[in-house]
């Protein structure tokens, strides 16, 4: 039997709603929710000493008043339109894996258990290099280790490895995610399986299917990114109607998915991203609706 939580990413609030107090009262008062993810698009975790404090002590004060559970800390936009571990110069991945522990510092002044995210991606020039390609994916690899170990070494229980939606940006495949799961470290790392991230260019088969994902990396899972998308596009779209009749993604099919693989416990996490030209009555309606309907599926 599988438990099921739904919770909430706080990209949704991101340049609409960036006071601690704010996106928690919406997540507690107007999406009935009570599990968040935390964007690190909301705080960059290298900001000023005396902002980053303060921030922590305003989101702990607004998790506590409304109730909330901080599951775990996250990369966002931000960081996901750089090449971080992956990029071409030395000094921009040694850069990147300073910015990672600082992250978790943060995470783990937030009294938070698990962080991650996206972890890089390859350049054109070096992805179309055997060489380059391979010393670039070691020192990935190696850069996923150390930040275990700053994981354990600061208290946090896991790592999170997102799987991504681009063709250089690994892991893209179920055997790479489970691979990268079975790696020994200091803290596990666990795979974040996005809904979305099965449109991977030059993947064929179950790689492109989120469903043989859910059945077949679930019990490798931290958490699951809960979005509508079509098979072409990693779209982060509401279910709405509308987009439920273009979309592939079917609660009730990714429940299913989920309990096959015999998984104990999942963590639903709405990983819904508006355009920020959208009117913000329709983002908190649209939001609404999709928690409604995940929760009418897992009532089923």
């Amino acid at each position: 039997m599988t438990e099921f939580t739904l919770g909430m990413n706080t990209c949704f609030a991101v340049k609409r709603w960036p006071e601690p107090d704010e996106w928690a009262r919406i997540i507690a008062e107007e999406f009935g929710l009570k599990s968040v993810q935390f964007s690190f698009d909301l705080m960059d975790p290298r900001a000023g000493a005396g902002v980053v404090a303060s921030y922590i002590d305003h989101t702990k004060h607004a998790c506590a008043r409304y109730g909330l559970t901080i599951h775990s800390t996250f990369t966002g936009f931000l960081p996901f339109m750089q090449n971080l571990l992956l990029h071409p110069e030395p000094a921009f991945r040694e850069d990147a894996k300073a910015w990672f522990k600082a992250a978790i510092d943060v995470t783990a002044r937030m009294k938070v258990a698990h962080t991650g995210g996206y972890f890089g991606a390859l350049s054109m020039k070096d992805v179309g290099d055997a060489g380059r390609r391979q010393e670039r994916m070691d020192f990935w690899q190696d850069g996923l280790r150390e930040l275990a170990q700053e994981c354990k070494d600061k208290g946090l229980e896991s790592l999170l490895v997102e799987h991504m939606a681009g063709w250089r940006e690994p892991p893209t495949g179920i055997g790479e995610a489970l691979a990268l799961a079975a790696m020994k470290t200091a803290v596990p790392i666990r795979i974040a399986i996005d809904l979305g991230h099965m449109v991977v260019k030059g993947r064929e088969g179950e790689d492109l299917d989120p469903y043989a994902w859910l059945r077949k990396v679930s019990p490798k899972a931290g958490v699951f990114h809960l979005q509508q998308s079509n098979d072409k596009y990693d779209m982060h779209q509401a279910f709405t109607p509308e987009t439920n009749k273009t979309g592939r993604i079917d609660p009730k099919k990714v429940i299913e998915a989920i309990k096959a693989s015999g998984v104990e416990k999942a963590l639903l996490m709405f990983e819904i991203i508006h355009a920020c030209e959208e009117d913000e009555t329709k983002v908190l309606a649209d939001i609404r609706g999709s928690v409604d309907q995940w929760r009418a599926a897992l009532k089923e």
